[in-house]
């Protein structure tokens, strides 16, 4: 049997806080700090929100499109359930996410939140002392709500 390669504990510290801190910037509308987690062109696939095709896309224009698309909400993006596996220089990451969207003057109708649930999948690198995210994939599981409210909805 194959010895299974492990992560040390301040690499997952590392990568939790790159993760968490990369959330946070859509829902503080942090678009310059977004930016700063992600390399300078990353592999984003939201295919099954979108129905976009997988892309390398620019850092600057995956933050511009989420600038575009949640700056009139509020917003909160959670992760758990978050599992790490080593692959070579990077580490794949697959974790479980809700994302709440809620227009300003919400009121508890069906109108006035779309939220989505479903799975993530990070590759994180390290370029020198920094991680960075080098690839997106999210998988939805289900939206709720409506989804006017949020201008990237595809489907």
């Amino acid at each position: 049997m194959a010895k299974k390669k492990t992560l040390s504990l301040e690499k997952r510290f590392a990568v939790l806080e790159l993760l968490f801190h990369f959330m946070r910037t859509f829902d503080e509308k942090d678009w310059a700090g977004m930016e700063a987690c992600l390399t300078q062109m990353v592999y984003c696939d939201y295919s099954s929100f979108r129905g976009e095709p997988p892309a390398m896309v620019a850092r600057e224009n995956y933050s511009a499109k989420r600038k575009a698309a949640l700056s009139a909400l509020i917003t909160q993006h959670n992760l758990s359930n978050i599992t790490m596996a080593p692959k070579g220089k990077s580490i794949d990451v697959q974790c479980n996410f809700t994302i709440l969207r809620f227009q300003p003057d919400f009121k508890e109708e069906k109108g006035d939140y779309f939220h989505s649930y479903g799975r993530y999948q990070f590759t994180v690198v390290r370029r020198g002392p920094i991680w960075h995210i080098t690839s997106i994939t999210q998988h939805i599981l289900r939206n709720e709500g409506n989804p006017q409210l949020h201008i990237g909805a595809g489907k």
